[in-house]
């Protein structure tokens, strides 16, 4: 994932004028900066997911929640508001995301290697990719169907609305969850059970 995303990140930054032409208008040196910004947190992000799910795998829940609901947030608050009051506009709010995806990566990978099961070094073993292969191919195609499935309504609207609708369309799309607050609350001690 980590090699993925740095591909990903690369092709980001090598599409950054053209998408920046493309989105912001003209605005396109000020999108450039935010895009490239992007295209360097992607590889940090992507891992990030996977060590995320590595320590739900080990039942270790509680790192999960240390990390990913309190020290992601908490860095990306302080961050936006100190940037902010910076003067730094989107480009702060964009910096305190990806500060706070690189603390939490190198918080999930120093967990995993010292706390869980260690990832790089003794301990591991001769590790047999194949079955792990053999096992991961269908959840992978899974994801992937999921991830479409998940995004078509956005891509759609980007595509139909204007852009005044799709603001309020993606306001609405997210306080929408606000609805499953309670059960997305007790979702981590149950987990943990």
């Amino acid at each position: 994932s980590l090699l993925n995303g740095i591909v990903a990140g690369v092709l980001l930054w090598l599409l950054s004028r053209t998408l920046a032409g493309i989105y912001f208008g003209d605005q396109a040196d000020r999108g450039v900066v935010i895009i490239r910004i992007c295209a360097v947190s992607l590889p940090f992000a992507v891992s990030r997911r996977v060590l995320v799910k590595s320590i739900v795998a080990f039942q270790k829940i509680g790192y999960r929640v240390a990390v990913n609901e309190f020290t992601g947030p908490l860095i990306r608050l302080t961050l936006t508001a100190a940037l902010l009051g910076a003067g730094m506009a989107a480009e702060g709010a964009i910096l305190a995301y990806v500060a706070s995806e690189l603390v939490c990566w190198a918080a999930l990978l120093w967990l995993l290697q010292k706390k869980v099961h260690p990832l790089f070094g003794s301990g591991g073993g001769g590790f047999n990719f194949k079955p792990f292969v053999i096992y991961c191919l269908p959840l992978v195609l899974s994801g992937l169907v999921m991830q479409v499935m998940n995004y078509i309504d956005a891509f759609m609207a980007g595509y139909f609305l204007d852009t005044e609708q799709v603001g309020i369309f993606a306001a609405a799309a997210r306080l929408a969850p606000l609805a499953a607050l309670g059960t997305e609350l007790l979702n981590p001690p149950i987990l943990s059970i």
